[in-house]
């Protein structure tokens, strides 16, 4: 069995403060992938059509809606190394089909190349972890520019997990 606590990794070197974007169009659900893909293709040098279907791909298997109002579509291309991380604040929550069916207003997208899938998922497993958190995510959906969205999720490293009750 998996320690959670193992999977949990530093963000800094994936999230950089120049990759978050706060109100962000999202009319639909297609139109923020074409955002999300837009801007990491532009920081990444890759092609940004290329990107936008692979993402498309990965959401006609499913949802990458995980709940609380959180998307993480993610992508591997062979041409990237190790993961890289996007966030959107996103200027209105929109149906994601998310596994809550609640709507999305905050996006991280992830892409990596396939041979870096395994940290994919501790980026993952932290982004979950972080999303339990109502401080944390109160103060990302109230952030009013890059830097404050940036700050409060990377803050949120230091706060205390929640307790289970009893």
């Amino acid at each position: 069995m998996i320690d959670i606590d193992d999977m949990i990794m530093d963000l800094t070197n994936i999230f950089l403060p120049s990759d978050v974007f706060v109100g962000a169009p999202s009319q639909t659900k297609a139109k923020a992938l074409h955002v999300a893909a837009t801007k990491a293709s532009e920081a990444l040098g890759v092609d940004a059509a290329s990107l936008l279907g692979v993402l498309e791909k990965r959401e006609l298997l499913g949802s990458t809606g995980i709940g609380k109002g959180i998307a993480v579509p993610h992508a591997a291309l062979p041409e990237l190394g190790p993961p890289r991380g996007f966030i959107f604040q996103l200027s209105r929550p929109l149906d994601f089909d998310a596994i809550d069916e609640a709507p999305v207003d905050l996006i991280f997208l992830l892409v990596f190349g396939e041979e870096w899938r395994s940290d994919y998922l501790k980026v993952l497993a932290t982004i979950a972890r972080k999303g339990h958190h109502t401080a944390i995510l109160s103060a990302m959906r109230n952030a009013e520019d890059s830097a404050s969205l940036y700050a409060a999720f990377m803050a949120s490293e230091e706060l205390p997990q929640p307790q289970p009750p009893g």
